[in-house]
C-alpha cells in the first residue's frame, strides 16, 4: 500500500495498457455476456466457457490438459496450462483462477458473492482467460 492514497485524475492509458484493456472487454463479453451463466445445469454453457478458455490458452501458445471429472451426470473440467520457459524450464509458475460464485441453500448467490468473485483456494479471483495469455516478465 502506498503511504498516501493517490488524487487527482487519472493518466491516460498507455497504448499497451489500452490495448489490454480491450482485449480483457472482449473476454469478459464472451463469458459473461455471449455465454453466459453456466454449471452443471446449463452443461452446454460450462462446456462453451472451457472450450473458449482452453481456445485462448491454446492461441496464447500454452498446451492445454483438460482434467475431466463427473458432477451430478455431467462431465466438468478443470484445464491446465503450461508454458515452458527457455531458460528456466525446470521451475515452475502455478497461477489459478476459479470465477464461480458462491450459492445459498436456495440456489441464489449470496450478498456477499453479488459484490466479489469465489476466490477459492488460490485467492485470485481472476478469471482464468481474462486477459491473452502471456508468460510473466522473466519467464522466459
Amino acid at each position: 500500500m502506498p503511504l498516501r492514497s493517490f488524487r487527482g485524475p487519472l493518466p491516460a492509458l498507455t497504448t499497451e495498457q489500452g490495448a489490454a484493456r480491450d482485449v480483457m472487454r472482449r473476454h469478459v463479453e464472451k463469458r459473461a455476456g455471449e455465454i453466459g451463466e453456466r454449471n452443471v445445469f446449463k452443461p452446454e454453457k460450462l462446456r462453451a466457457a472451457a472450450d473458449y478458455i482452453e481456445g485462448t490458452c491454446t492461441n496464447a501458445g500454452y498446451n492445454v490438459n483438460r482434467q475431466s471429472y463427473i458432477v451430478l451426470r455431467e462431465t466438468c473440467h478443470n484445464l491446465e496450462a503450461t508454458l515452458a520457459g527457455k531458460s528456466r524450464a525446470e521451475e515452475i509458475v502455478v497461477v489459478g483462477a476459479d470465477a464461480r460464485r458462491r450459492r445459498t441453500r436456495t440456489g441464489s448467490p449470496s450478498a456477499s458473492s453479488r459484490r466479489r468473485l469465489h476466490t477459492g483456494r488460490n485467492g485470485s479471483g481472476r478469471p482464468a482467460a481474462g486477459r491473452d495469455a502471456k508468460p510473466a516478465e522473466g519467464a522466459e
